[in-house]
């Protein structure tokens, strides 16, 4: 059998020289020769290994990207992407809970707090007037070190008086509002949609402004049925897949990795 012929016989024979690359790059990743986080090659290096014209080592980056096997930041080059985080949301009204749940070391950084008016979503969603005080909480999540989400909650400062004095970087607001102040939750209503960030929102997440991301919004309610918290979080995209569970019973089960 001939060269050719064996090409041929593994379809070899038209594969394209972006593939090729593309596939030898994955398989230094899968090895673990290319660990997560590791810088890969630049275009003009990849170039001179491998013997292809720059479009074609854009084109095996750019064919890695698109299977989330890399990450490509603008200005700073293309890394190896990290582990997808895997986690139910069910059960869990704190996805912080639900990744410690499985397993992941999670911390907070606060970002700000605020007393200040709500805008017109937060107004909607808490039943409240324009003019009413909210307090207003940012919090930078943390994955095994790693930023991974951006949260925004938003509360009637006036239902809890002091509320803005706790240091909610070393607890939970979950767990104040129950503690503190006797505040069951019990029902949360949520949608969830793709989005664009600002450098402001990227330069936090540590991604490139180009990246996607998911955004979760989110109004908690009470045993009362009183809603009490509006919140949004910002999920980098590269770490999360939103996939949907269907059982026949109409059951349904929500992950996020």
């Amino acid at each position: 059998m001939t060269t050719k012929q064996i090409r041929e016989a593994f379809g070899l024979a038209s594969e394209p020289n972006y593939k090729r690359i593309a596939r030898l790059l994955e398989a230094k990743i899968q090895s673990g020769d290319f660990p997560p986080g590791h810088q890969l090659p630049p275009e003009r290096e990849l170039c001179e290994i491998y013997g292809v014209s720059r479009i074609t080592a854009r084109q095996a980056l750019a064919e890695l990207s698109s299977r989330k096997l890399v990450v490509r930041n603008q200005g700073q080059g293309t890394f190896v992407a990290k582990a997808a985080i895997e986690s139910s949301l069910l059960g869990f009204f704190s996805i912080s809970e639900a990744l410690k749940a499985d397993g992941r070391l999670v911390s907070t950084r606060v970002i700000s707090r605020k007393l200040t008016t709500p805008d017109r979503a937060e107004a909607a969603a808490l039943g409240c007037d324009l003019a009413d005080e909210v307090l207003r909480l940012e919090r930078l999540r943390f994955v095994d070190g790693d930023p991974y989400a951006l949260e925004t909650s938003t509360l009637i400062s006036s239902r809890y008086p002091g509320l803005d004095r706790y240091d909610f970087g070393a607890r939970s607001l979950y767990d104040v509002l129950a503690r503190e102040y006797g505040t069951q939750l019990v029902r949360a209503r949520e949608t969830l949609a793709p989005v664009l960030i600002t450098s402001e929102q990227a330069a936090l997440l540590d991604v490139g402004i180009e990246q996607p991301a998911m955004r979760l919004t989110r109004t908690t309610f009470d045993n009362r049925n009183v809603a009490v918290e509006a919140s949004g979080a910002l999920i980098r995209g590269d770490r999360c897949q939103l996939w949907l569970e269907l059982w026949a019973d109409q059951r349904a089960s929500l992950h996020t990795s």
